[in-house]
C-alpha cells in the first residue's frame, strides 16, 4: 500500500540546530524547492520543500514577488516585461509580503545577524511548509493570476526597481488593517508609471451593478500619502547581497507538490 504523504507544516516553528539558509540560496543550491499557486490578485500559498536529510532553518525577506512563466520557465513580467514577448494574455506578477499560518518564531542565533530584516522558520528534512503571500499586481493591464497558471518565486529586488514600492510592500499587513486598494494603488503608480489622474478615472465592471471607480478618492489620497511619507528600508542593500540573484537558479516549478 503506498505511503500517505504528509501535509505541508503550516505551525512555524525553529530548529535551533539547524543550518540557516537564505531561501534563494538555498533553491540555488538545491537545498529548496518552491511552488506558488496565486488564488487570484491578492493572495498566493506558497509551498517551501526542504530536499536535503538535515533540518534547515530558512531566511525568507518580508516581501517576495511571483512572475508568471511559460513551460520553458522563462519569467515574464515586471523587468522581463518587452524583452521579445509583448503578448497580452500573460498574468500579472504579483508582489506583496511572505505571512505564516501561525506568527513568524522568534530566531536567537549567531547567524540571524547574516540575514538583516529576514523572517525565519525551520522545515524538518523532505518535508513541507506552507505559507502565503499577501499580494497586489505589479503588471497593470494583465490578466489577474489563477491558480492553474505556472508562477516562479523571485526576490523582490529583481522584479520591482523601486526601493519605496518595496517598503510598501514589506510592511503590508492585511491583518493590520491596512486598505489593500490603497496599496495596489501606489504599486500601480510606482511600477508602472500609472499617474495618479489615470488611477482616479479607472473602472472596473460588477455584475447587475454596472461600472465603478476602481479606487475611492480617499484612497487614492491614502495612497498619494503613503508613497509620499514611505522611506526605503536601511538595511535593504545588505538584505539584497544576503539572498542570491534567481536568474541563475535551476527552474523547479512545481517539483514541491509532485514528491
Amino acid at each position: 500500500m503506498r505511503a500517505r504523504r504528509a501535509a505541508p507544516i503550516r505551525r512555524l516553528t525553529i530548529d535551533p540546530d539547524a543550518d540557516t539558509v537564505a531561501i534563494f540560496h538555498g533553491i540555488d543550491s538545491d537545498q529548496l524547492t518552491t511552488r506558488v499557486v496565486p488564488k487570484g490578485p491578492n493572495q498566493a500559498l506558497l509551498f517551501v520543500k526542504n530536499t536535503t536529510d538535515k533540518p534547515l532553518t530558512v531566511a525568507i525577506p518580508p516581501a517576495l514577488a511571483a512572475v508568471h512563466v511559460l513551460n520553458l520557465g522563462l519569467p515574464l513580467g515586471g523587468q522581463n516585461a518587452g524583452q521579445g514577448n509583448q503578448l497580452t494574455s500573460l498574468a500579472q506578477t504579483i508582489g506583496g509580503a511572505a505571512i505564516g499560518q501561525t506568527a513568524f518564531p522568534q530566531f536567537q542565533s549567531s547567524q540571524q545577524g547574516l540575514f538583516p530584516g529576514s523572517n525565519f522558520f525551520s522545515i524538518p528534512p523532505e518535508r513541507i511548509v506552507q505559507l502565503r503571500l499577501e499580494t497586489v499586481c505589479l503588471d497593470h493591464g494583465r490578466s489577474n493570476p489563477k491558480p492553474k497558471t505556472t508562477y516562479r518565486l523571485m526576490p523582490l529586488e529583481k522584479v520591482v526597481q523601486s526601493p519605496v514600492l518595496r517598503r510598501i510592500l514589506a510592511t503590508f499587513d492585511p491583518k493590520k488593517k491596512h486598505d489593500r486598494a490603497v496599496i495596489q494603488a501606489a504599486a500601480w503608480h510606482l511600477a508602472n508609471d500609472i499617474d495618479w489622474e489615470e488611477l482616479k478615472n479607472k473602472q472596473q465592471q460588477f455584475a447587475g451593478i454596472g461600472f465603478r471607480r476602481y479606487f475611492t478618492a480617499k484612497q487614492l489620497e491614502s495612497a498619494k500619502s503613503l508613497v509620499a511619507d514611505t522611506r526605503p528600508a536601511p538595511d535593504e542593500s545588505v538584505v539584497s547581497a544576503r539572498t542570491k540573484p534567481a536568474e541563475s537558479a535551476p527552474v523547479r516549478t512545481g517539483a514541491v507538490s509532485r514528491d
